[in-house]
């Protein structure tokens, strides 16, 4: 611990860089069966946008294995990895799925109601919004929107940005 403390910043990040390179071109099954340990070089070698795709089969996998509390850290070491990346579109079309993702499994562990699994679903309605969405993942929020409500007691009323499934159809017709 020590040692590698004692390395520059730099000579670490390219020393988890070859870590992740070295995993992936010669490990593929380690790769496939940890691919958060992958991400996590790629994080440490500042490799934000590798380390989101792994984070987020990390995440897939663990819900495979209904491990929805170690899908919840993957999804949002993805999440968190995307947020390094510059603003914009493409940031967005990426993150979309990743908030739909860990809504699942936010739910199974925290409960509907909690405030992660709103936060979640209320960022994935802002982004189908910015987006322009096909009407795919804008109907999938509708629905989840609709068991966190019923987490709730069924009051969504209070709170405007309940309202988004009202919203996309006034897109369709107007």
């Amino acid at each position: 611990d020590a040692a590698y403390q004692s390395l520059l910043k730099s000579h670490r990040q390219e020393h988890h860089l070859r870590a992740a390179q070295v995993l992936v071109e010669h490990f593929p099954e380690a790769t496939a069966q940890h691919p958060e340990l992958v991400g996590h070089h790629f994080a440490e070698a500042g490799h934000a946008g590798d380390a989101v795709g792994y984070f987020e089969k990390a995440g897939q996998r663990a819900v495979q294995r209904f491990a929805n509390a170690d899908a919840v850290i993957h999804y949002l070491r993805a999440i968190e990895q995307l947020k390094l990346l510059p603003a914009g579109p493409e940031r967005d079309r990426r993150e979309l799925p990743l908030q739909l993702a860990v809504g699942a499994p936010l739910m199974s562990t925290k409960g509907h109601a909690a405030p992660a699994v709103r936060e979640a679903f209320a960022r994935a309605r802002e982004l189908c919004e910015v987006a322009g969405d096909d009407g795919k993942a804008a109907a999938e929020v509708a629905v989840r929107d609709r068991h966190t409500c019923r987490g709730r007691g069924g009051d969504c009323t209070g709170d405007p940005r309940h309202h988004f499934h009202g919203d996309a159809r006034r897109r369709q017709v107007g």
